[in-house]
C-alpha cells in the first residue's frame, strides 16, 4: 500500500495565498475607482464637474469689486478683458454673477440631494430589513408623501421657517427622499434573502452592520443615479 507524504495536504506556505488566486486582493472602494477611471464619460465628467468647482470657489475672490457692483457708465458691454462676459443693463460684470450664482447653485444642489440621500436611504432599509407591520407604515407614510404636491410642501416650509437658502435646503430634504427611499427598500428586499445577509444575521450582526455592511455598498449605483437626478 502507498504511503502518502503528509506534507501534501498542507498549505503551502511559500506562496501567499494572494498570489495563487492570480492577483492582490482588491478592496470595494479600490475596485469602484478602478472602474471608473476606465470609463473615459465618466472621468471627463469628473474634469469637468471639478473644474466648474473651482471656478465657483476661486473666480469670485479675485473680483475686482462684488457682484452687486453697478456702473450704469459700463452697460451692455461685449465681452472684453475687462469683464470676460460683459455686463449687464446696470453694468454688473456677468463673469462674476455667474460664478457667485453658481455656488449657490452647487450648495443647495449638493446638500439638499446628500440629505435626502442619507433619509432616504435609512428609512428604505430599515423598511425592507423589518418588513410587516413597519414596512406596511413606513411606505403608506411615503404614499402620502408623494401624494401632497411639492409646491405645498415647499409653501408650508416657507411659511414656518425663515426665507433663504437654509430653508431650501431643508424644504428639498425633507420632502424629496420618498423616491430614494422606495428604490432603497427595493433593493433591500431583494438582498436581505441572499446568502450572505442571511448568514451575517445568523452570526447575530445588528442592522446598522448589516446597512454599513452589505446593504449600501451593493445598492450604491443606484443611489448615485438617483442622487445624480436630484441634484
Amino acid at each position: 500500500m502507498t504511503i502518502l507524504d503528509p506534507s501534501l495536504f498542507e498549505p503551502d506556505h511559500e506562496r501567499p495565498a494572494d498570489a495563487l488566486a492570480g492577483r492582490a486582493s482588491i478592496a470595494f472602494w479600490s475596485d469602484v475607482w478602478r472602474r471608473f477611471r476606465q470609463n473615459v464619460p465618466a472621468m471627463i465628467s469628473l474634469v469637468v464637474l471639478v473644474l466648474f468647482t473651482l471656478l465657483a470657489i476661486i473666480a469670485p475672490l479675485f473680483a475686482k469689486h462684488p457682484w452687486d457692483y453697478t456702473d450704469l457708465f459700463a452697460t451692455y458691454q461685449l465681452p472684453n478683458w475687462e469683464h470676460w462676459f460683459g455686463t449687464d443693463a446696470l453694468g454688473r460684470d456677468i463673469w462674476i454673477s455667474v460664478w457667485v450664482g453658481a455656488r449657490v447653485s452647487l450648495s443647495v444642489g449638493l446638500t439638499a440631494a446628500l440629505a435626502q440621500m442619507v433619509i432616504g436611504v435609512l428609512i428604505g432599509c430599515f423598511s425592507g430589513l423589518y418588513g410587516g407591520r413597519i414596512d406596511m407604515a413606513i411606505m403608506r407614510f411615503v404614499d402620502i408623501m408623494i401624494a401632497i404636491p411639492f409646491l405645498i410642501w415647499v409653501s408650508l416650509f416657507m411659511l414656518v421657517l425663515t426665507p433663504g437658502i437654509g430653508s431650501i435646503v431643508i424644504a428639498f430634504a425633507l420632502t424629496q427622499w420618498t423616491d430614494i427611499a422606495r428604490l432603497t427598500r427595493g433593493e433591500v428586499l431583494k438582498l436581505r434573502q441572499t446568502e450572505f445577509v442571511i448568514a451575517s444575521q445568523s452570526m447575530g450582526a445588528s442592522s446598522w452592520r448589516l446597512i454599513g455592511r452589505h446593504f449600501f455598498p451593493n445598492i450604491l449605483p443606484i443611489i448615485i443615479v438617483a442622487v445624480t437626478f436630484q441634484v
